[in-house]
């Protein structure tokens, strides 16, 4: 076999590894998504309006609880929990500060374990409902695991 055949060889496989995990988290955690707004969206800054679809079919004792939270390098914002309705959707409000741009603000879909869901619910009671100072962790992912990212742009000041 030549090199160029090796490497995607290990690629193909690579690949097939990354989404055979992915599968194997959405089987064992439930499938959530965020549907809106879509990825590189411009929105205002402020409150921003998200939604997004689940699938918790066969997952009676669904492990953990699914959060939003922004993020910056090391710095974490506790968004709020998802209220997964019955009818497979989800809608959720979070403020992504008042300032303008140009800036992007990257907001995650995580499923964390009942310790960080504590750790999350305290904070976020503590410190209100906006303009709070960052969680500063390197979460394990046994207790805090990123389902999906979304990159939001806010423009400069009209």
């Amino acid at each position: 076999m030549d090199l160029i055949g090796a490497a995607g060889t290990a690629v193909t496989a690579a690949d097939l590894t990354v989404k055979g995990w992915g599968v194997l988290k959405r089987w064992r955690n439930g499938d959530v998504r965020i549907t809106h707004p879509p990825n590189r969206k411009i929105v205002n800054p402020g409150w921003v309006d998200l939604s997004g679809t689940h699938d918790l079919t066969g997952h009676k004792k669904r492990h953990g609880h699914f959060w939003l939270v922004s993020r910056s390098r090391d710095e974490y914002w506790p968004k709020g929990e998802i209220d997964l309705k019955e009818d497979k959707q989800w809608h959720e409000s979070v403020h992504l500060n008042d300032s303008w741009g140009p800036r992007e603000s990257v907001v995650l879909l995580v499923h964390v374990s009942e310790f960080m869901h504590e750790i999350l619910t305290d904070y976020k009671r503590r410190a209100g409902r906006t303009n709070y100072d960052p969680v500063r962790m390197h979460p394990p992912k046994t207790h805090f695991s990123v389902v999906q990212g979304l990159i939001l742009q806010i423009p400069a000041k009209p």
